[in-house]
């Protein structure tokens, strides 16, 4: 049975920032050869992968891809590992996994963009506020990292991270426990935190002794019924990975306010012990289990939820859930789902069994997809077909395919370090000529008989995304961007400052043709129409979601998929090159992937939980088909209207789909 260990505060179910590994019968006792696997992804508080994020664990380190996965291949097992989470901009993020030798562990993390960048002047008072949260500063109560006395200005990044927010249980750094003041470890219960970081240039300053600032936290109105007067105040420790509890905040109206002497992560966090479990089984009409099944588990009287996926044979276990709590719980199964069930956790150190979940699903449906070929142990980031046979899929090494899939030889090893997780992008021109981008560049002239390595940038730079519009132009982008026009013998970077400001966000390239091309660039959308020497910002209003894909048909007609949660996944289609948008409603079940169209008329969305959408008339109508899987579908590719295949990811492996029938049943 797999279980879904974080904990259930007050306010919220912390079950969403899951950890969850396949473990076998030897791990009480394994032969350690420092090679345990980890595997993840970091989203924005929209849901949307974050690429980029570097990502430090034992010493190692890698960097998410565009859609926020990232990849370790050789960590040092360990009960208690501390993973840590930076980028620009973003606040910083630590989680904590159990790492077992020769097992691979799997987590999710949440980062939220700085809340407010201000500068203040030390030498006098200072107040800085965001989204109702606020620091205030005493006159000259800052010093340097060696505890000298600082005057001048000074820059106060601050970020409030607010309970009742869908993404918080997986921006919480660390666990729901807290070292209390006796020493003791109890579980804590959150009503919010911020996270404060005060530097001068690049050195990192903090409060003066006997100068404390005064904090102000909004109380949530979905939790202000239930808030105490007071509640203990904690500090995060990111040596230790541990909330170390050091004061108490004070209720002051419709806030709780402090006061701190030594500034990180600050947290408002009650104590408590009454804790409960959850089980279940999601079966299907006819009571046969559906293994990998998605649940998700949301509070009725109070805020949040998590989710994760139920094991082989369709069970589920959530435990350290908040007894005596209304809960609702639905599970999802290849884009079906279950009636919403509610109830009342049990009282404390009981279990609540659910009984089975049920999911209806069409006996008369039949799909048009199936699996093909056999990619288990290989966790895959990218595959690309150029006809009916010929194919490649890129993730411990490239791999091709000349039968449509079914059999697949390796043609380039990527070696055990770090490099063979972080190549991100592969394309094809064509059956002899290609390129794979991410730590390295690679190029064949030669359909993959041998894969050479190009400089690119004459220094070591991870790039995220790949584009040829033929043998001469091409464009890679990633920590920073190059364009070539001669195939690669030679490389000029491009300034995309006129754009973005930052080459840090560059996700997804697409180009038209020699001169119109599109990047995404974290929620934004980048446009040249001369060949990458310079770049606009297209203006999207009403959009603040990150950008999962984008196609286009010609340098005026293409589509903008924007991820997040189902409510949030946004499809916008433009036939002007970005001078208007217009949104298409889809149907799609999870969160939105890919998206590729083989004309004007037809094309196909994926996403995950098994999500595949089909269109006939330029996306101003969408049907479900039906694949059988419960997999996260990444990327979506068709040759004709008819032959194609789907890529995703489940369970640490990969899986591939194929169709002769557009996906439509047969």
């Amino acid at each position: 049975m797999k279980k879904m260990t974080k904990l259930l505060t007050v306010s919220l179910l912390v079950l969403s920032s899951i950890m969850y590994s396949c473990y076998g019968p030897s791990e009480n006792n394994p032969i350690d050869t420092g090679k345990g696997i980890l595997t993840g992804k970091v989203f924005d508080s929209n849901g949307n992968g974050i690429s980029g994020v570097k990502v430090e664990c034992s010493g190692k380190v890698a960097y998410t891809n565009p859609i926020g996965e990232f990849t370790f291949s050789d960590l040092p097992p360990g009960a208690r590992k501390l993973v840590n989470f930076t980028k620009d901009n973003f606040a910083s993020n630590q989680k904590i996994v159990k790492i077992i030798d020769l097992k691979k562990t799997y987590i999710e993390a949440a980062m939220f963009q700085v809340g407010k960048v201000q500068t203040i002047n030390t030498n006098s008072k200072a107040t800085v506020s965001v989204s109702g949260a606020i620091v205030e500063f005493q006159a000259n109560s800052l010093v340097d990292s060696k505890g000298n006395s600082y005057s001048g200005n000074a820059t106060v990044k601050l970020t409030y991270f607010n309970p009742t927010d869908s993404k918080f249980i997986d921006a919480f750094p660390g666990e729901f426990m807290g070292v209390e003041t006796s020493g003791k470890e109890v579980p804590i219960e959150s009503y919010g935190f911020i996270d404060v970081e005060i530097t001068s240039n690049t050195e990192k300053l903090q409060l003066a002794g006997g100068k404390p600032a005064t904090v102000t936290m909004p109380i949530p109105a979905k939790l202000s019924a239930n808030a105490p007067s007071s509640i203990p105040l904690w500090h995060y420790d990111t040596d230790k990975g541990k909330w170390i509890e050091f004061g108490v905040a004070n209720k002051v109206g419709n806030s709780y306010v402090g006061q701190v002497t030594h500034f990180s992560k600050i947290n408002c966090d009650m104590k408590y012990d009454e804790l409960s479990q959850i089980t279940g089984r999601v079966v299907d009409q006819d009571g046969n289990p559906l293994g990998n099944a998605w649940v998700k588990i949301s509070g009725v009287d109070f805020a949040g939820g998590g989710q994760g996926h139920c094991d082989d044979d369709g069970t589920f276990e959530f435990i350290r859930v908040k007894a005596n709590a209304q809960i609702s719980i639905v599970a999802y199964y290849a884009g079906f789902y279950s009636t919403p069930l509610e109830f009342t956790s049990e009282a404390n150190g009981q279990t609540k069994n659910v009984g089975d979940l049920v999911i209806t699903i069409d006996p008369n449906l039949v799909s048009g997809w199936s699996q093909i070929g056999d990619l288990t142990g290989k966790y895959g980031q990218d595959f690309q077909f150029v006809n009916a046979t010929t194919g490649w899929f890129l993730a411990d090494g490239i791999y091709r395919t000349d039968d449509g899939g079914v059999n697949w030889s390796k043609q380039k090893d990527f070696g055990s370090g770090q490099d063979s997780m972080s190549m991100r992008a592969i394309f094809m021109i064509d059956e002899n000529n290609g390129w794979i981008a991410g730590s390295k560049v690679y190029y064949t002239n030669d359909g993959g008989a041998n894969w050479n390595e190009v400089d690119v940038a004459g220094k070591k730079i991870y790039f995220n995304d790949v584009f040829f519009v033929n043998a001469n132009y091409g464009w890679v982008i990633g920590a920073e961007s190059y364009r070539t026009t001669d195939g690669g013998s030679n490389w000029i970077k491009m300034d995309i400052s006129g754009g973005s400001g930052s080459n840090t966000y560059l996700g997804k390239v697409f180009f038209a043709d020699i001169n119109t091309g599109y990047i995404s660039s974290y929620g934004k959308l980048l446009k040249t129409t001369d060949g990458g020497v310079s770049w606009n910002e297209i203006t999207i209003s009403g959009i603040k979601y990150g950008i999962a894909s984008l196609y286009f048909l010609d340098a005026n007609t293409g589509w903008v998929v924007f991820g997040g949660e189902r409510e949030n996944g946004k499809l916008l289609f433009t036939n002007n090159g970005g001078a208007t948008f217009t949104e298409q409603t889809h149907t799609a079940i999870g969160t939105l992937q890919d998206v590729f169209f083989i004309n004007s008329q037809e094309g196909w969305i994926c996403g995950t939980a098994g999500s595949i959408i089909h269109t006939t008339d330029g996306g101003n109508t969408w049907v479900n088909q039906f694949t059988k899987s419960n997999a996260d579908f990444r990327k979506v590719c068709f040759v004709t209207n008819k032959i194609g295949w789907l890529f995703g990811t489940n369970k640490n492996s990969s899986i591939l789909l194929y169709t002769d029938t557009g996906g439509e049943p047969k």
